[in-house]
């Protein structure tokens, strides 16, 4: 299967459907005063179009194609505008000493634009490595560079600045002149803010820049960057789908390819594959195929690379291989697939995220779980590490690798994010994690947790962490809402339209009041994976003086990959009604001397109640087991080689890893 990317990065873009809002100040405004229009466009501008004559040794290169539908985007008011489009070192590395020659702009509008420049960079903190004036026209502007700049290989910035001087007799969509199509790109659209910052807007789901350089020298035909293998978990023994990005970096466009795959020293070949429609220059796309997952659990990697394109070698083979990891389990865990939305009680736009969110907690309650992170005066700090990044509300992430509109979803369909959902849930996860909690005194102020998490995988490496997030749910107050009086909305959203511009009772459920840690606990778990052994993690904390009832608090725990910054699984629980207990009856942390000898396991604890020890085989099988108080010895004759050695009360494990 082959599916068209909009991206060259893990991350799927934010899906924008014009209805998104920037916090503080925003730059970039609709043409319209309608506010629920607020982010786009001038709709159906349309501009006569200059056919690129290209010789044989020019390329065409952007983000963009000549007859795309423009949209126009400015921030309704007589600005200079700072605008650019990146093209990193690996897509451009196998032109080094090729010329830019000529670059083409696409504008919304020209009217009252003043003091505009062309210009290339190999930064954004410094003055530009070219300059050159232009005098803009609504449409394709042309402009041959006085002298033809060099290509040496590292990324550049291609950009123009230009002033709207006066509105003065300005049509609505006049005031937008900047230039874009409707397909957002990773470097597709850079834009210096009022601070004078430069934003890589493309989380924002604006479009890319209208904005081509013809590339003139010795013209690569084929060459293909493959990079980004997802890592994947699959049960062993069966199929599962691996995906890798792939993007022509070449001036023909690419029909076909044929790729090998190796995995544990075996090669696989798989030709012909086919690019319906066509890989233009600049474009990627992710490609899908199904391989058999190892029969030995953990970790394994995998080996991609292009053979051959349209028929032919590739050009620059430095860059046609990449790498990944598949991760085989024994068997799947119970998934919960988390969505963090990000919100605010300003932006008018973001009730549609709470609709959603609270429709998922009703339809999917074994399999989903929500987090409202909130930019307002719900927030809390300890979200600030994702918070920042934010630059569209209302957006969401799925269990962190899929950004998203809440409601809307990647494919923007009325309600789609249940979709993505679902899709998430194909995907089997490595561990099933249970979580305890008891409150520590009468006051409740502080909550004693116990995470229990099992892996269905031996591994000699553990990226995993664990981090707990309290939510509130019924908090109330005061909602924008921009969907007022609007008569044509979904079902799920009509009863918006009934509401006034701001709401005054609005419940707001899954409020983040904190997160422990928000990039995972360093050390909560044990550095080796064994397969079916249970593993505990014991937390404690502090309960928010943001909380207005605590009977409205849900803990959830987060199982964090931080290497690739996934949420593989998660676990929630109610903190209504949970005990509570005095400090002189908190459970303790086991601790547990082991020492192997040549025929026997001595095993001491200061625990003044009843243990029970086991020994595993490194396959999972149970070969003993004892209950015993303060010490015991456990014979060992005739075991050879690793084996684990597990301790337990009852709540606290212990877990060590043994060679006899």
């Amino acid at each position: 299967m082959i599916k068209k990317l909009l991206v060259c990065s893990a991350l799927l873009t934010l899906c924008s459907n014009m209805e998104a809002q920037n916090p503080e100040s925003i730059f970039l405004r609709s043409y319209k005063q309608d506010l629920r229009t607020e982010l786009n466009t001038t709709r159906k501008t349309i501009f006569p179009n200059k056919t690129v004559r290209l010789s044989e040794n020019d390329m065409l290169l952007g983000y963009c194609h000549e007859n795309d539908l423009l949209t126009g985007l400015g921030n309704n008011k007589a600005s200079t505008f700072n605008c650019a489009i990146f093209l990193p070192e690996e897509l451009i590395n196998n032109l080094k000493g090729c010329h830019i020659t000529n670059i083409r702009i696409g504008m919304n509008s020209s009217t009252n634009l003043e003091s505009s420049s062309v210009w290339i960079s190999r930064d954004l903190q410094n003055a530009p490595a070219y300059t050159q004036e232009i005098t803009f026209q609504q449409g394709w502007n042309e402009l041959t560079l006085d002298i033809p700049f060099e290509i040496d290989g590292s990324g550049l910035y291609i950009g123009y600045t230009t002033t709207l001087s006066s509105l003065d007799g300005l049509q609505p969509y006049e005031v937008f002149p900047i230039g874009l199509n409707h397909t957002p790109t990773e470097n597709g659209l850079f834009i210096k803010q009022n601070d004078g910052t430069w934003e890589n807007l493309y989380a924002g789901g604006y479009g890319s820049l209208m904005l081509q350089c013809t590339v003139t020298g010795q013209i690569p035909q084929n060459d293909i960057l493959i990079k980004d293998v997802t890592e994947r978990t699959g049960i062993h023994g069966e199929k599962t789908t691996l995906e890798t990005t792939v993007t022509n970096k070449a001036k023909t466009a690419v029909s076909s390819i044929d790729l090998t795959y190796t995995l544990n020293g075996h090669t696989n070949q798989i030709n012909d594959i086919r690019f319906e429609p066509v890989l233009q220059t600049a474009e990627s796309e992710t490609l899908s195929f199904e391989i058999i997952c190892p029969k030995e659990t953990g970790y394994h990697d995998i080996q991609v690379s292009i053979d051959q394109i349209n028929g032919q070698e590739d050009e620059y083979p430095a860059d046609n291989t990449a790498t990944g990891k598949i991760i085989s389990l024994s068997q799947t865990a119970h998934k919960k697939v988390v969505m963090e939305e990000f919100t605010g009680t300003w932006c008018g736009y973001c009730p549609r995220g709470a609709v959603a969110m609270d429709k998922l907690t009703r339809e999917m309650p074994d399999n989903y779980i929500g987090i409202a992170v909130h930019s307002d005066e719900m927030e809390t700090a300890s979200y600030y590490p994702l918070l920042d990044g934010v630059y569209s509300f209302p957006s969401a992430t799925i269990n962190r690798i899929v950004s998203c509109d809440p409601y809307y979803g990647t494919n923007n369909n009325n309600y789609g994010i249940k979709n993505d959902i679902l899709n998430m849930l194909d995907y089997p996860s490595a561990a099933d994690i249970k979580i305890k909690a008891t409150y520590t005194d009468q006051t409740q102020t502080r909550l004693d947790v116990t995470s229990l998490v099992t892996f269905y995988l031996n591994s000699s490496t553990n990226p995993y962490q664990l981090a707990y997030v309290l939510t509130e749910d019924g908090v109330t107050g005061l909602q924008s809402n921009y969907y007022s009086g609007a008569t044509n909305l979904p079902d799920d959203l009509a009863h918006l339209g009934e509401k006034g511009t701001y709401i005054t009772d609005f419940e707001f459920n899954d409020v983040a009041r904190g997160i422990y840690d928000c990039m995972g606990i360093e050390g909560s778990l044990e550095e080796t994976l064994q397969e079916n052994v249970e593993m505990s993690h014991h937390y404690t904390i502090s309960i928010p003086e943001t909380v207005i009832n605590k009977n409205n608090l849900k803990l959830t725990a987060l199982l964090l990959n931080t290497e690739t910054g996934e949420i593989i699984n998660a676990n929630q629980i109610a903190l209504k009604n949970i005990p509570t207990t005095g400090f002189d009856q908190i459970s303790i942390p086991l601790k547990a001397t082991i020492k192997a000898t040549n025929d026997r396991l001595i095993i001491h604890t200061p625990v003044h109640e009843p243990l029970t020890a086991e020994i595993y085989s490194c396959n999972g099988t149970l070969l003993n087991s004892i209950v015993f108080e303060e010490q015991t010895v456990l014979p060992t004759d005739g075991l050879k080689g690793p084996h684990i050695i597990r301790v337990t009360d009852g709540q606290n494990v212990i877990v060590r890893k043994l060679s006899f």
